[in-house]
């Protein structure tokens, strides 16, 4: 018989809650963290080592877009630009600069 437990509606959770989010002991989800983060999980929160449940439940969903298009709308939250992220105005001007130059077709 599986053991029941309750998770907050939102917010901060520590590792043993998204573990169990995950539906994996504390061990092996420690185990696979690394993997998990590879591949776009939630990293802990630096100085509390808590994890975004919110985050956690987007990063399950987006594995499954074609089950969950609605539940996509990350308008509410916008994406943090990494540190080596080219100036978006510029990409945005070169892009802007490319569709108003005139194909050359010989």
């Amino acid at each position: 018989m599986a053991l029941r437990f309750k998770l907050p509606p939102g917010g901060d959770i520590p590792p043993v809650a998204a573990a169990r989010r995950m539906g994996l002991s504390l061990d092996a989800f420690r185990e696979a963290l690394p993997k998990l983060v590879s591949r776009g999980f939630p990293q802990a929160d630096e100085t509390t080592g808590n994890f975004d449940l919110d985050a956690i439940d987007v990063w399950r969903r987006t594995r499954n877009p074609h089950l969950f298009p609605d539940s996509l709308d990350l308008s509410g939250f916008p994406p943090r630009a990494p540190a080596t992220a080219p100036d978006v105005s510029e990409v945005i001007r070169q892009k802007i600069l490319a569709g108003l130059t005139p194909s050359r077709n010989p």
